[in-house]
């Protein structure tokens, strides 16, 4: 062991003590120094009032000036608390009797404290301003430069055969000695050589230890400064209350830590900190320079002279004539840029004290390796660098902070090129046209959206909080007004994160005149998969749609062959859309997919529930969409209990017509796992207990086993929908629909009271007082989840659940209750039958409605069915989203189809949803997919917007503009006007013939109307007996019109 990792302890008892007894058992009788000069004046004061008045008292006996010093300053320390600045004998207290936390104290820790107190201190290198650099021999063949090992300072400034004292006079402020006045033992002074120490064990072991260096080497000068500074040390005599012995040794322990604690606070924000370090030496070079006036800017030597004349650096911090040279280039370069310094400050706030940018030595290298024009750039990214990474000095070794610089350096070089190569992305429509835009408000609005994205790329930081930060806009990206745009912005937002780091690197390994090479980096396997491929698609659409814009600008001398030339044109457009292919709705429908799925990718997570809760949970927990929220992100649940099964269907029945139900099990599974993430007061669960009165109870005892507090709204949904959407055809008995539901508001602890108090979406501008939601959607046919019966089948086998009817028939019978008898049951088995007999099963229905109304996928072979008859409506998600405040992310119980997430995502929530196995998740996908394609084409979102592919399947005749739909309007009103105007002149033709030809007699008009009653019987009749053919009629009579 190195004598400098030995206990103080025990080189004090083997060496020191042996020298040092005898002094020490002469200071300890020595009256300390200031207690002496106050009784010597008393004294003397008294005897001079005794010479004024001669007459003879009764002189008093003398007392113990010590006694009355330690009796005032024990009295006022239990009065006040503490006593302050009592000048004593450092001897008083034991020198070596350590409290807990320096009872093992080493004897170099010691060496350093007794050598920085007392010793003159030599300039260094600024080692402990100096990131430690890290060097692998597997980095560099011929390994890093080795420098000659060093001594520790303490032993440098002991080498030679007498030491280099600096003993001030007194002692500084701050190295006061807390001794602990204890409640026990009130009565009974401290024993001399014996006051219990509360910290600082340190200071005193160094002085000990100095006295015995100046000792062993015969210093005289130095023995009596240091004992002079023995009996004149400040104390602190501080109470620690307490009424056993157990009490008072813990508020021991803990006034200790607090001063080491407080230590530690003064050092993060009054310590020497590299910008204050950067002001204290461009302050100390405008004084030199005062004092040398006319001679110009000081050297570094001259700085550092009278900084180390001036300025108790201690024993580990004095600077070198290096280190000040670096002070002073840093200064220079930092001072014209406020933003960089600005940002320096800031990283002391948000990480404390040796991060990153508190390094002289790492600032220096910052500052050497770029142009002023690129500083604040260069701070701004290595803070926000250091912020996404969440780590204070994320690059301690010296070459990956030289990388990482030049990785930003061409980062911003690449950017600025793009822009200059691809001019036309940060132009707005009006820019392009010289005429004056009708939509003035949206042009203002393009216009900032376009100013914020390009004044972001100027600012790393602030593109970082609008899309990352804490803080951050999920949606940003994606409410720019062009698509080249928004994968450009996306593309910027990879490489500030690091995503294409092998390919910069790769790109500065170049020659120099190849390093900027955009068409070289563009051709790169992941920079043109990921980017390069769609944008330059978008661009030339973007392109494409400013030049005619540019060419309308231009003054035409012929107006006669301006108006040939738009002829043409357009004669020219119409026949290249009627050229319109197969192969260019596939290329088409594969660009949106992608589109969409790249959007989704980042708002939903599709986790599977397998194991227990607790697997679920830990599942949950690592998934990165967890990982990047924070404490604060309110989260909802959702549960239905009709999608959490499924039921078979026999003979005669309908999809529509079965429901399963509660499965307790898997509910009270999705509990245990949502309970962890649930705030109280804050987050809510929303429960759909499905269309019977037995799910019910269970589901609220399962709810109450789990403290939740309810809420109970009836849900009536709309009954017009229910039979057009086939959920039944015909409507017979009493109270047979199944057409209200009773949905849970669930939450923890008081009711959140950020709840919105009007409903949005459903039933909207009713309040939410109201339990009774009316005319609530059901799922459109378009929006079902349609999938082959083999699919179906599958997901059978493994969700299969029991029909709500068979669970209330056991239940009956368990009870003991008598069948009713009740002929609605008749009815409603007639009408199932009839219903399958007659109308078709309503599964083809829905399939057909699909094929109607869906933009792009129609690929159906018509033998799908609706993978989960009971999915949730869209609208109704998003105003279960809106009355839970809404909420940062969904965890999602039952996803079913899908549709319900979409809703979620609509309103602007992520949704982690948690799937049922990994058949369902793996089908699920394709599914929400669909739905934002089609939300998409059809305007109809908030989310999955792109104008260039709207332009495109306007083109592509799969949707029509907006123009074209306000002239078929205007049209059809024209038509309508013009059908009742014939309908009008047809009763007054019929009116004249009736006059001509006179009143008919009363058998021919009893004739009549028998006629007309057995016309109208017959049709009824036909009627039906051909419901399919009814949408045929009517779509051929349109198609006539």
């Amino acid at each position: 062991m190195h004598s400098s990792a030995i206990p103080f302890k025990d080189y004090w008892a083997q060496e020191i003590w042996p020298l040092l007894k005898d002094d020490y058992e002469r200071l300890l009788k020595v009256v300390p120094k200031r207690v002496a000069e106050r009784a010597e004046k008393e004294k003397a004061e008294k005897e001079k009032k005794d010479k004024e008045k001669p007459e003879a008292k009764k002189v008093p006996k003398a007392k113990d000036p010590v006694r009355e010093k330690l009796a005032r300053c024990v009295d006022e320390a239990i009065e006040k608390g503490e006593r302050r600045n009592c000048y004593m004998n450092l001897a008083w207290t034991a020198p070596c009797d350590n409290t807990l936390l320096a009872e093992n104290i080493s004897l170099g820790k010691v060496e350093n404290v007794a050598a920085d107190l007392f010793l003159k201190h030599l300039p260094t290198d600024g080692a402990t301003e100096t990131a430690q650099e890290t060097h692998e021999a597997g980095d560099d063949v011929e390994g890093a430069p080795q420098s000659k090992p060093q001594r520790r300072a303490a032993e440098i400034l002991r080498a030679g055969k007498t030491s280099n004292w600096n003993i001030p006079t007194s002692v500084e402020k701050g190295f006061e000695i807390p001794i602990m006045v204890s409640s026990v033992n009130q009565a009974v002074m401290p024993e001399l050589g014996k006051f219990k120490r509360l910290a600082m064990d340190v200071v005193v072991n160094a002085a000990w230890l100095a006295l015995f260096w100046a000792k062993q080497e015969g210093s005289k000068e130095a023995v009596t400064a240091l004992e002079a500074l023995i009996l004149d040390w400040p104390f602190d005599f501080i109470h620690i209350k307490g009424s056993t012995a157990e009490e008072i040794e813990e508020n021991k322990f803990k006034w200790a830590v607090n001063l080491s604690a407080r230590t530690e606070r003064l050092r993060e924000f009054t310590g020497l900190e590299n910008s204050n370090l950067l002001r204290i030496v461009a302050k100390a070079q405008e004084i030199v320079k005062g004092h040398t006036p006319g001679k110009g800017q000081p050297s570094p030597e001259q700085v550092q002279t009278w900084l180390l004349k001036n300025v108790n650096w201690g024993l580990q911090h004095c600077p070198d004539v290096n280190t000040v040279k670096r002070h002073l280039t840093n200064w220079a370069a930092l001072a014209k840029n406020p933003t960089a310094m600005t940002l320096i400050e800031t990283a002391v706030t948000r990480w404390g004290r040796d991060n990153l940018l508190d390094w002289p030595t790492k600032l220096a290298a910052i500052v050497s390796k770029t142009e002023p024009s690129s500083l604040s750039y260069v701070v701004e990214a290595l803070f926000t660098r250091m912020w996404r990474k969440n780590n204070k000095d994320p690059y301690a070794a010296g070459n990956a902070l030289n990388a990482a610089i030049n990785e930003i350096i061409w980062v911003r070089h690449y950017v600025y090129s793009f822009l200059r190569q691809y001019p036309d992305l940060f132009k707005t429509a009006r820019s392009c046209n010289s005429q004056e835009s009708n939509n003035t408000q949206g042009t203002l609005s393009e216009a900032n959206s376009l100013q914020t994205a390009r004044s972001h790329l100027d600012s790393p930081l602030d593109f970082f909080l609008q899309t990352e930060g804490p803080d951050k806009d999920p949606t940003w990206i994606q409410s720019l007004p062009n698509e080249a745009l928004r994968l450009a912005m996306r593309h910027f937002l990879e490489l500030g994160q690091g995503l294409y780091q092998m390919e910069i690197a790769g790109a500065l390994s170049q020659p120099k005149g190849e390093r900027y090479n955009l068409e070289k980096f563009h051709k790169g396997t992941r920079v043109a998969k990921r980017f390069f491929s769609q944008f330059q698609i978008h661009y030339d659409t973007l392109t494409a749609a400013h030049r005619p814009v540019e060419a309308e600008t231009k003054p035409d001398k012929d107006p006669e062959a301006a108006d040939k030339t738009d002829k043409g044109a357009a004669a020219a457009e119409k026949k290249k859309q009627e050229e319109v292919n197969q192969s260019d709705v596939t290329s088409f429908r594969q660009r949106c997919q992608a589109e969409c799925q790249q959007e989704l990718e980042k708002r939903t997570v599709l986790l599977v529930a397998e194991g227990t809760d607790v697997e679920i949970y830990q599942n949950l927990t690592q998934t990165r969409f967890y990982k990047n929220l924070t404490d604060s992100a309110q989260v909802m649940g959702f549960y239905d209990v009709k999608n959490a099964k499924m039921c078979n269907v026999f003979e005669g029945q309908t999809l529509m017509h079965r429901e399963p139900a509660v499965d307790e099990l898997d509910l009270e599974r999705y509990l245990k796992s949502l309970n962890p993430l649930l705030v109280a007061g804050r987050d809510v669960l929303w429960v759909l207990t499905g269309r019977t009165e037995s799910n019910l109870p269970k589901v609220k005892r399962l709810l109450s086993k789990h403290t939740y507090n309810l809420k109970q709204f009836h849900l009536c949904y709309n009954t017009k929908q229910m039979h057009l959407y086939g959920h039944f055809t015909r409507q017979r008995g009493f109270a047979n629909s199944r057409s209200h539901e009773v949905l849970l508001l669930c939450y923890k602890g008081k009711i959140p009271k950020h709840l919105p108090k009007i409903r949005e979406h459903v039933d909207a501008g009713t309040n939410v007082w109201c339990e009774v939601v009316k005319n609530v959607p059901v799922l459109h046919q378009k929006n079902h989840a349609l999938v082959s019966k083999q699919i179906r089948e599958q997901s059978l086998e493994s969700m299969i659940g029991t029909c709500i009817t068979e669970v209330e028939e056991k239940e009956r019978q368990a009870s003991g209750q008598p069948a009713p008898e009740n002929p609605d049951e008749d009815d409603a088995a007639d009408t199932a039958a009839g219903d399958a007999a007659t109308a078709g099963p309503p599964e083809k229905k829905v399939v057909d409605a699909a094929l109607r109304k869906r933009k792009l996928f129609r690929q159906l072979t018509g033998t799908e069915v609706p993978w989960y008859p009971h999915d949730n409506d869209i609208e109704l998600l998003k105003e279960l989203c809106h009355e839970a405040g809404g909420p940062r992310w969904v965890y999602f119980g039952t996803p079913a189809g899908g549709a319900g997430m979409h809703g979620c995502i609509e309103k602007g929530c992520s949704v982690l949803a948690l799937c049922y196995d990994a058949h369902h998740r793996d089908h699920l996908a394709p599914f929400l997919v669909e739905r934002a394609v089609e939300a998409m084409l059809s305007s109809n979102t908030m989310v999955f917007r792109n104008d260039d592919l709207l332009k495109r399947s306007v083109q592509l005749r799969l949707t029509r503009n907006a123009d074209d739909k306000k002239d078929e309007e205007k049209d059809a009103k024209n038509d309508d006007k013009k059908d009742d105007d014939d309908k009008k002149d047809d009763k007054k033709d019929d009116k004249k013939e009736k006059k001509k030809k006179g009143t008919p007699s009363k058998k021919k008009k009893k004739s009549a109307k028998k006629t007309k009653k057995e016309a109208s019987s017959s049709s009824s009749d036909s009627s039906d007996t051909s419901d399919d053919d009814a949408p045929k009629t009517k779509k051929a009579k349109t198609e006539k019109d």
